[in-house]
């Protein structure tokens, strides 16, 4: 099973892990960026980050209990293919619409009564899992858990079990009150 020093050592090997001065998606500012799109561009990283995420949750959980993976963002749906593949279970992937409601397009459904793992490539503070695991009961399906590559500054993730191969604490600062924009670094916004 891939260990969590020999999954910061992928990311930083791969540059998915930088330092520098970035705007976060929730408007602050900080010195570290995570972007597992740099490792899983390569199909045999991607199947192997699937792999491990799929060992590193039957190994706490059984795959018995999972009958689908639910990506629940744009990132996260190549990992999710690959980690469904892992499971040999179905892909559905959640979206927002323009209008803010979540939806499964291509006339996919969630089946009443259903169990389904969701997956995301980098777990934030940022991403609303209330208003998803809302959607998924409205819809009589049951979210068994939470998996992900990486999560940043996550306490807690709700009441849903959750494991993630590598888990990072990251300072973040106000813009307005920002060393790095005090001490004049340029500001990225790191591509999703």
């Amino acid at each position: 099973m891939l260990t969590q020093p020999e999954m910061y050592k992928i990311l930083e090997d791969s540059r998915a892990w930088s330092t520098g001065h970035y705007l976060l998606p929730n408007g602050r500012h900080g010195e570290h960026a995570v972007r597992a799109s740099l490792i899983l561009q390569y199909p045999k990283m991607a199947e192997m980050m699937g792999s491990a995420l799929a060992e590193l949750w039957c190994e706490s959980n059984g795959q018995a209990a999972v009958q689908s993976i639910m990506a629940i963002n744009r990132q996260g749906l190549l990992l999710g293919y690959e980690l469904a593949r892992a499971l040999n279970v179905r892909l559905l992937y959640i979206e927002k619409e323009s209008s803010g409601t979540l939806v499964i397009k291509q006339g996919i459904r969630l089946i009443p009564d259903e169990k389904t793992l969701l997956v995301c490539d980098i777990l934030t503070e940022h991403i609303n899992l209330t208003e998803i695991t809302d959607f998924i009961k409205k819809s009589r399906a049951a979210a068994m858990g939470l998996i992900s590559l990486a999560e940043i500054n996550i306490r807690e993730a709700g009441a849903l079990p959750h494991r993630t191969l590598a888990r990072f604490s990251f300072g973040d600062y106000d813009p307005a009150e920002c060393p790095l924009c005090k001490a004049n670094f340029p500001l990225e916004k790191p591509e999703e």
